[in-house]
């Protein structure tokens, strides 16, 4: 029996600031239960993580990160992109009738609006209620030009068109209502302000293999994290400037996982954030039955933050559930003598991962588990007088 989906994916909110800390992002993979095959992807207001089965099926998903789903709605005509407003609803572009239907948290189907034939992306602005959905259009890669506004009655109107959106594919939106729409073909990004003014922000890379070359894009940590399909297998951050990194994939097509920039991905396409905004849920268009996680803000110093703590803590390890990697944080208010060891469960010492002197600040530390097998581990800190132990869960 599969366990309920229904899950609070509240991933441990580390305290980052980019001046103090050093990262290091890391890509792992949560494996299925089945071979769906994903699109949109969205993490709603409760944390429970939901993806869309895309143009060619009807279902939206309830994800655990154990692998394990199950259907949260179905009987939609092409089922794209999601996303939800402040009483919980979820808004989704169906592309085969040119539908955005709103789903009730008692999943309750409505046709909210009519559109146009391909809607695609979809982003609400939950201070003023409008959802906007953007035109992928008809064949591959489209003739979609437009992004529309939908306000709360469902009234459709056009916010932005031509000035050089082709086949804008997702949508997403900043703190101040700024729209982005990505280009699927050429890359080209552009910012689309509440008044629909239209200008060109960025322009990502682009290959000739495929005419793919965008995905999906979302707004996290004031940036912007676009995806790059078939033919550009990366994942980009893009600031609000237009300046813009790679940050995850060599440019190989695969399924490697480790280091964000020694990874591999096979047409990475949704995205959609945690809640705390430090890890990106990735669906790949050619890998059925497989959700990448790009971690963002796995600390590798060792003394990240200079500001001194208040009292001695441990934190939960992050990533939990992990394979084969997790870090463990922990405050120290003073300078102490400390220890960080590893057991399983019969009481067996697995690892020590510190013994030795450290000064007062936060740390970290991380633990390489392959060479043990799956399970619970407990770890146990040591700090003069104060001790905690917390435990994590290894899943391959």
């Amino acid at each position: 029996m599969k366990r309920t989906a229904h899950i609070f994916i509240l991933i441990v909110l580390l305290i980052v600031n980019p001046h103090l800390y050093s990262q290091k992002a890391i890509v792992t993979t949560i494996h299925l239960d089945g071979s769906l095959s994903l699109d949109g992807l969205l993490v709603g207001p409760d944390g429970t993580l939901y993806g869309t089965a895309g143009f060619d099926g009807s279902k939206i998903y309830k994800i655990n990160l154990d692998g394990s789903t199950e259907v949260f709605a179905d009987n939609l005509n092409g089922p794209i992109d999601m996303d939800y407003d402040l009483s919980g609803n979820l808004y989704v572009s169906t592309f085969n009738d040119r539908g955005l239907f709103k789903i009730s948290p008692q999943v309750e189907i409505t046709r909210f609006a009519i559109v146009n034939l391909g809607p695609s992306g979809v982003v609400l602005n939950r201070s003023t209620g409008s959802v906007y959905v953007s035109h992928y259009g008809v064949g591959f890669p489209g003739n979609g030009r437009t992004v529309y506004t939908v306000d709360s009655t469902g009234v459709v109107g056009v916010l932005a068109q031509d000035n050089g959106l082709n086949v804008p594919v997702s949508l997403a939106i900043d703190d101040d209502g700024n729209l982005y729409a990505p280009n699927i073909s050429d890359a080209k990004l552009f910012k689309i302000t509440p008044g629909g003014d239209i200008s060109l922000l960025a322009e990502l890379p682009t290959s000739i293999r495929h005419t793919f070359n965008i995905g999906h894009i979302e707004y996290a940590n004031g940036a912007l994290y676009v995806t790059g399909n078939f033919s550009q297998p990366f994942v980009y951050k893009v600031q609000l400037n237009g300046e813009y990194e790679i940050i995850a994939g060599t440019g190989l097509i695969g399924q490697q996982d480790g280091p964000a920039l020694k990874a591999t991905f096979n047409a990475p396409n949704g995205i959609t954030k945690s809640l705390s905004g430090d890890t990106l849920f990735i669906s790949e268009l050619n890998s059925p039955g497989t959700l990448r996680m790009l971690i963002l803000s796995t600390v590798t110093g060792i003394e990240e933050r200079f500001e001194q703590p208040f009292q001695f803590q441990l934190r939960q390890n992050y990533p939990n559930p992990f394979n084969p990697n997790t870090t463990i944080t922990y405050e120290l208010p003073t300078s102490e003598n400390i220890k960080i060891s590893i057991y399983n469960t019969a009481g067996q010492l697995m690892a020590t991962l510190v013994d030795e002197y450290k000064n007062a600040g936060i740390h970290s530390v991380e633990w390489n588990a392959s060479k043990v097998v799956s399970g619970i581990y407990l770890y146990r800190f040591e700090a003069g007088a104060y001790s905690a132990v917390k435990k994590g869960v290894l899943v391959r």
